[in-house]
């Protein structure tokens, strides 16, 4: 959701997204999992 919002221009929702993601992720017990998931949040463009 992050990326369609940030694809829309949308940088309240992008934003919105991207901290519950980050959220999420940091209960995420296994490191791997979760290094994974958040190279893709991270590459979500900033505009």
């Amino acid at each position: 959701m992050a990326r369609a919002a940030a694809a829309a221009g949308d940088s309240a929702a992008r934003d919105e997204h991207l901290a519950l993601a980050r959220a999420l992720l940091a209960q995420e017990p296994d490191e791997e999992d979760r290094a994974v998931v958040l190279a893709q949040v991270e590459d979500v463009p900033v505009r």
